[in-house]
């Protein structure tokens, strides 16, 4: 399907140095592991961001 409407889905590459301001720019937003993956999971993987130091 996608082969056939390549126009729909595109590949976005994020360069490692930006990693950390898109994901305050995310957080910002609402966007969280909390809410893109609903349950213990994603819960656990954003408080292990959250409480992880930045690099």
């Amino acid at each position: 399907w996608l082969c056939q409407y390549p126009r729909i889905c595109r590949r976005i590459v994020i360069p490692a140095a930006l990693k950390w301001e898109i994901r305050d720019k995310l957080d910002q937003a609402g966007i969280t592991e909390r809410v893109l993956f609903p349950g213990l999971d994603g819960l656990s993987c954003w408080l292990k961001r959250h409480y992880s130091p930045r690099r």
